[in-house]
């Protein structure tokens, strides 16, 4: 669910009309884009641990005390919010992930946007897909160079290097990882529980070139299937809520803006099964992280 594409901006403004009952966010990418462009090489001249040979150095295959100390000390909400005050609290938790390349053909550096992560602790700690962070984590692509660098962005235009991995679950397809928060106070999504099939879920995240899209739904199945090599089951989440290439990585929350899940990938449904013939799509199935997966990285 990763995308190409160039990093947008986004502005927040009140709407004036008179038949507003709440403020109206507005998304300005070419705002953001502007921003990116103008903020990432200044940072990453200024972090040199923010490049690929450093981010690894200290990563394992859980989280440490202190992590997961700050990721659980969210306290879940209780009080239902409506669909406009999820949105404005998601767009302060969700990020556009990135990175800083020097590109093959021309031998500039580019801005990249690449998927969506979010905030898990006010002190920096984001969480995305594991297969975001594959490329990173096993130096597997030719496409990451040692000379890349990566960060996220948020709504208002503000870069943060990021500058470690903490932990990952490939089974699970969940990666816990640190950046330079500037200073500033993060707003993390609480963890939630388990959500069950009909409750209803909302996504804020990025697909395609258009970010900070919102979609809700429901949860449609929970599923269950032995993993590889005897590790035990594998669960995962599926929703009718909409989401696309780019929106990787995106918080899955409840009616009360508790996190019940992850975006990960999709299945498209053919009429005909000939997979050689991709001309009758019937049903496109979302398959989602559940929040008990990223509890298991976290040792609960």
């Amino acid at each position: 669910m990763l995308r190409r594409a160039s990093a947008v901006c986004v502005a927040v403004c009140v709407s004036s009309s008179l038949y507003a009952q709440t403020d109206v966010i507005m998304i300005n990418q070419q705002k953001l884009d502007n921003a990116m462009n103008g903020k990432v090489p200044d940072i990453v001249a200024r972090t040199p641990y923010c490049h690929l040979s450093e981010l690894t150095r200290n990563m394992t295959s859980s989280p440490s005390a202190e992590v997961v100390k700050a990721v659980k000390s969210n306290k879940m909400q209780k009080r239902n919010l409506t669909n406009e005050e999820i949105y404005a609290r998601l767009v302060r938790s969700t990020y556009i992930f990135g990175r800083y390349y020097r590109c093959p053909d021309c031998g500039n550096m580019h801005v990249q946007s690449m998927a969506t992560a979010f905030a898990v602790s006010d002190g920096g700690v984001m969480a995305t897909n594991y297969h975001v962070l594959e490329s990173i984590i096993n130096h597997a692509r030719d496409s990451v160079r040692s000379d890349s660098a990566f960060f996220v962005a948020d709504i208002d235009g503000n870069v943060y290097p990021m500058v470690g991995i903490h932990a990952y679950s490939r089974g699970n397809d969940i990666a816990l990882f640190q950046v330079d928060t500037q200073g500033r106070k993060f707003t993390p999504v609480p963890l939630g529980n388990t959500a069950p099939t009909g409750s209803h879920v909302h996504i804020v995240a990025h697909p395609g070139e258009m970010y900070y899209i919102y979609t809700d739904g429901v949860v449609t199945r929970n599923t269950t299937s032995q993993g590889r090599r005897r590790s035990g089951s594998i669960d995962r989440m599926e929703v009718s809520a909409g989401y696309a290439v780019g929106a990787s990585g995106g918080a899955i929350v409840d009616d009360c803006g508790n996190m019940v899940g992850m975006v990960s990938s999709t299945y498209t449904l053919y009429s005909n099964p000939d997979r050689n013939n991709h001309t009758d799509p019937q049903m496109v199935v979302k398959t989602t992280i559940p929040v008990s997966c990223l509890k298991q990285l976290l040792g609960n």
